[in-house]
């Protein structure tokens, strides 16, 4: 756990430098690669009840097809579907995001183990007039990582 926090931390100091010389919003880039990486921590330690703090629950349970109990399960699992060190939530990479109005999305995955390719994370933020909140992702859902990578 705390080598995912601290791979996240300087991951995105580095990747301060790099979005705010390349994009026009760099402000808001900053701020939602920071909430995306706080949502994957979160996610991978299962942390409830900080975790509804940082998503907008109602269209995210609609985006991802659960209800409340069924994301109370899924996220209560998650944490121990996979061994830590092939969990493909763990020890991340930012790759990039993109924000276009208040949406936006970010991306992040795992470097390759051996043989084992991880999944490319997405995490899909909306800003909701006074913050970015996460609405979307691609891990959590029925048929999204959580169900298919083995």
């Amino acid at each position: 756990m705390k080598n995912l926090f601290i791979i996240l931390s300087l991951t995105i100091f580095s990747a301060c430098g790099i979005i705010g010389s390349t994009k026009t919003n760099g402000g808001a880039e900053i701020t939602a690669t920071r909430i995306s990486i706080d949502y994957l921590n979160e996610s991978l330690n299962g942390k409830i009840q900080t975790l509804s703090q940082s998503l907008y629950l109602v269209e995210y349970l609609k985006n991802q097809n659960l209800n409340i109990e069924e994301y109370g399960v899924r996220l209560s699992r998650l944490k121990d579907r996979w061994p830590y060190d092939m969990h493909p939530l763990a020890s991340l990479d930012f790759q990039d995001i993109s924000i276009s109005g208040n949406y936006g999305k970010a991306y992040f995955q795992r470097k390759r183990r051996g043989n084992v390719s991880f999944p490319r994370i997405e995490v899909e933020i909306e800003w909701t007039g006074g913050s970015w909140s996460i609405v979307d992702d691609n891990f959590l859902g029925k048929g999204e990582i959580y169900d298919t990578f083995k």
